[in-house]
């Protein structure tokens, strides 16, 4: 069957979850945004269980855990299917949620759809490995929930750093979280009768998944219960609501029920409203799973959150940032002893005075859509920019520039003839470093504080090409992201412009961005008729011209794809 006609722009959520639901309910808030600005939503999910989407409308198709598969038979056969579902529903954009799954990989329906991912918290360790195995590379774009200082502050690699600070690849776009109505927290409160009560603790270990091989959720929950039997000394009438989670929904059975209604203790397997809930509750004991955290948050009740181990989070860390930020209460999971003790003064205690953390799922969305609508020019960029410092009359020449909407994007420089800052209009206080010549040492440029060098060549290629990417990789292995430009001489309009399109005709011999000197004695009117007959280039051809912002960012996004995907998984071969 071929590709089916997509009247509607159709956005397909990618999604694995082994252990809980956090990527999906990420996922669900994302698209019910998207979906209120048109755009129709289809999820193709790998999942234990999919009753989180029985609260939506959403088409759901799963398929098995692709990890789980005994066989490269399997494999290939789901790797099929997938591909044959994405080819007919034509997708306009694939949004994945953190982890890249390598079975993709083999999907040739992929090969030409736009990809997003939508990246939760995780360790500075996690997101080095993904840049360098490759899985960064897959997508046009790559939307961080958190702030660009917190991400870069825990990675280790300078390069790594460097590019996340200065590649557009990155949107570091803040949280992003379900915030339930009024009407559901309503909903919540009569059917837990909570205004029966003068306390409600709600307890919730995500969606019940385990952590190499060890339920930590009935730890906490034989915890809890415990308490409520014993909890002495308080004269208020406490309820206990005991989420377990779908994986964990046996351990009810575990359990006395006329024990549990005596001390007040509600279990339920699954509670598709849990945000609600989270957000009426005096105390919520969590797991730090990401959404479940932002969205207790949001109520007034205290947070005691358990940590332990999981997948490429380190959650002790995300503990202390909470505890800092929002006054929050942790206990490690190895001291769940302490627990009892927490629980009973967060019971007394008043409740704590917190900034709501804000959500950001509706900016996001539109994000997506300005980037769907985005058209790709790619490899027709190419920086421009004028080095003026000999020149005397440096204002008509930049008035002139600015009368074509096409030359918005040109820059001015000045550049001496030895490491020194350079001067631009649109890099604002940060320096860049000009470099002349390859003999200056790499001690001596990196003792200038930029994080960003430019290295000037020319058209009769002085420089030598392995000492320059020899260098260009020193740098990059300190953190310093580099750009070659071109560097012109002025003569003549047309002998000038007769240079600047042959080294466009021939990217691979020359470093197709410019630096156009003009000297003192350069003659004005040829200046004008020179910038004259860019913009007439500029109109009859697709090219564009960058900012040395948007150059830097291109560099540091070919840094990104520079690294080749480390197969983790099944090998997956035709197999006759």
């Amino acid at each position: 069957m071929g590709k089916s006609l997509n009247t509607k722009q159709r956005v397909i959520f990618l999604l694995k979850n082994g252990i809980g639901f956090g990527h999906f309910r990420r996922a669900l808030v994302l698209a019910s945004e998207l979906e209120k600005k048109g755009l129709e939503i289809i999820f193709l999910s790998q999942a234990k269980s999919t009753r989180i989407f029985d609260e939506y409308k959403f088409k759901v198709i799963n398929v098995p855990l692709l990890h789980s598969l005994k066989s490269n038979n399997a494999a290939l056969a789901f790797n099929s299917v997938i591909n044959f579902i994405i080819e007919h529903l034509n997708p306009s954009l694939v949004i994945e949620d953190t982890y890249s799954d390598d079975y993709y990989l083999n999907i040739p329906a992929l090969a030409t759809t736009p990809r997003i991912l939508i990246l939760r918290r995780v360790s500075g360790d996690a997101i080095e490995e993904f840049f360098y195995s490759g899985k960064f590379g897959q997508y046009d774009m790559i939307y961080v929930m958190e702030s660009k200082e917190l991400c870069i502050d825990k990675l280790k690699s300078p390069l790594v750093k460097s590019v996340l600070d200065n590649s557009d690849l990155f949107d570091f776009c803040g949280d992003i979280f379900f915030q339930p109505e009024e009407s559901m927290k309503q909903r919540m409160n009569h059917k837990y009768k909570v205004d029966q009560f003068d306390k409600t603790v709600v307890v919730n270990g995500g969606a019940g998944g385990w952590h190499l091989g060890e339920n930590v959720c009935e730890l906490i929950f034989d915890s809890v219960i415990e308490f409520a039997k014993n909890i002495k000394n308080y004269n208020q009438k406490v309820q206990f609501i005991i989420v377990t989670g779908p994986y964990s929904e046996h351990l009810i059975s575990k359990y006395d029920e006329v024990e549990l209604v005596n001390y007040q203790i509600t279990m339920v397997g699954y509670e598709g409203n849990l945000s609600a809930l989270l957000n009426i509750a005096d105390v919520c004991v969590l797991r730090p799973g990401y959404n479940t955290t932002m969205e207790a948050l949001q109520g007034e009740g205290q947070l005691i959150l358990l940590p332990g181990i999981s997948y490429m989070e380190d959650q002790k860390e995300w503990c202390d940032y909470l505890h800092n930020e929002f006054m929050v209460d942790f206990i490690p999971i190895e001291d769940i002893k302490k627990l009892q003790k927490v629980l009973l003064k967060s019971l007394i205690a008043p409740k704590p005075k917190r900034e709501k953390v804000r959500n950001n799922a509706c900016e996001v969305a539109e994000k997506i859509i300005r980037r769907m609508k985005l058209r790709v020019i790619g490899n027709n960029n190419f920086l421009l920019a004028f080095n003026l410092i000999d020149y005397k009359e440096k204002n008509s020449i930049k008035q002139y520039v600015q009368r074509y909407p096409r030359l918005a994007r040109v820059s001015f420089v000045q550049k001496d003839q030895s490491v020194s800052g350079l001067n631009l209009q649109d890099t604002g206080a940060e320096p860049v470093v000009v470099v002349n010549s390859l003999q200056q040492s790499i001690h001596s440029i990196t003792e200038f504080m930029g994080r960003k060098i430019i290295f000037y060549n020319d058209s009769d290629l002085s420089f030598l090409r392995k000492q320059q990417y020899e260098a260009i990789y020193d740098l990059e292995s300190l953190g310093i992201i580099s750009i070659e430009v071109t560097e012109i001489p002025f003569t003549t309009s047309e002998r000038t412009l007769h240079i600047l399109q042959n080294v466009i005709a021939n990217r691979r011999k020359y470093a197709p961005d410019f630096v156009i000197k003009i000297s003192q004695d350069s003659d004005q009117n040829e200046i004008l008729k020179f910038i004259d007959s860019i913009h007439l280039l500029l109109e009859e051809s697709n090219l564009r011209i960058m900012s040395i912002n948007e150059s830097f960012n291109e560099v540091s996004n070919q840094a990104v794809g520079r690294y080749r995907w480390n197969y983790d998984g099944l090998e997956i071969r035709n197999l006759s």
